[in-house]
C-alpha cells in the first residue's frame, strides 16, 4: 500500500540500506518456503503442548485422583512417544515439501538465501541517532491513530526481541526494527530471525494478512498503514452486515 507522505510531518531522509538480497530464483524458493505450515511451531506448538497437558490433567483427576504425584508423571511420560513420532513426521512433510518446490525452481534441495550481512551498516545509521522517546516519536505520525497503532508494532516486536533502543521514524525500514538482541545477554545487537509469533500476532491483533505485498525493504508507515486499512475494513464489512 503506497504512502502518502504529504500527510506526514518533516521526516528525517530515510536511510539507504544496500543491496543484500540473493538471487531472485533463490529468493523466490525462499518465500514459498517461508508461507509453509509447520505444526510444530509457532501458536499451534503451543496449543498442542497445551492440550497435551489439559489432557494428562484430566485423565489424571479421572482415573487416579489428584493428589497421585508419581502416577500423573507417568502418564504424561506417556505421551511423549506418540508426539516425538508426530514432531518427526512433520518435519519430514515439510522437507519433502521444500524438495518438491526445489525441483520446481531446478534445484536438487532446498538452500537457504545466503544473505550478505549489512548489520554494520545498519549499525552505523542507529549509531547517530537519539536514544527513543516515545512522546517524540509519537509526533512524526499524521494522526494519533497511526501512532498509536506504530506503537501497539514496536511492542509486539519487543515481545520476540530486544530493539535496539534508537529511535525510529515512519519511513524506516522495517529491516531497522527487525535489529536488536535476541536474548537480554546477547553481547550486541544484529539483525535477528524475526519470530512467526510476531508475524501471527500482527495477524491476530490487527486481521492484517497480506504480509506477500511487505518486505523487510518497506517502510513502518506502510506496515501501519495496511494494518488500519484491514482495521477499517472489518468494521465497514461488519456493519454491512448488520
Amino acid at each position: 500500500m503506497p504512502v502518502d507522505w504529504s500527510k506526514y510531518p518533516p521526516l528525517p531522509e530515510p536511510p539507504t540500506l544496500p543491496e543484500w538480497r540473493d538471487t531472485p530464483e533463490r529468493e523466490a524458493l525462499w518465500k514459498e518456503m517461508a508461507v509453509l505450515s509447520d505444526p510444530t511451531s509457532g501458536k499451534t506448538g503451543e496449543r498442542l503442548f497445551a492440550a497435551v497437558l489439559l489432557a494428562d490433567a484430566a485423565i489424571s483427576v479421572w482415573w487416579i485422583g489428584p493428589w497421585n504425584t508419581v502416577m500423573s508423571f507417568l502418564i504424561l511420560l506417556g505421551f511423549i512417544p506418540p508426539l516425538v513420532i508426530w514432531f518427526i513426521a512433520a518435519k519430514i512433510w515439510r522437507l519433502a515439501q521444500e524438495m518438491r518446490a526445489a525441483r520446481r525452481y531446478g534445484m536438487v534441495y532446498m538452500l537457504k538465501p545466503k544473505y550478505r550481512n549489512i548489520d554494520p551498516e545498519i549499525r552505523a545509521i542507529l549509531t547517530d541517532r537519539p536514544e527513543f522517546d516515545p512522546a517524540e516519536f509519537r509526533k512524526y505520525w499524521p494522526s494519533a491513530e497511526s501512532a498509536d497503532m506504530a506503537e501497539k508494532i514496536l511492542k509486539i516486536a519487543s515481545h520476540y526481541w530486544y530493539p535496539s533502543g534508537k529511535m525510529f521514524y515512519p519511513n524506516d525500514p522495517l529491516h531497522l526494527l527487525f535489529f536488536g538482541k535476541p536474548f537480554f545477554f546477547t553481547p550486541s545487537c544484529k539483525s535477528v530471525a524475526v519470530p512467526d509469533e510476531f508475524y501471527e500476532d500482527i495477524v491476530d491483533e490487527f486481521n492484517f494478512a497480506e504480509w506477500e505485498k511487505l518486505s523487510v525493504d518497506s517502510p513502518l508507515a506502510e506496515l501501519v498503514n495496511a494494518c488500519l486499512e484491514t482495521i477499517r475494513n472489518k468494521i465497514m464489512k461488519d456493519k454491512q452486515q448488520k
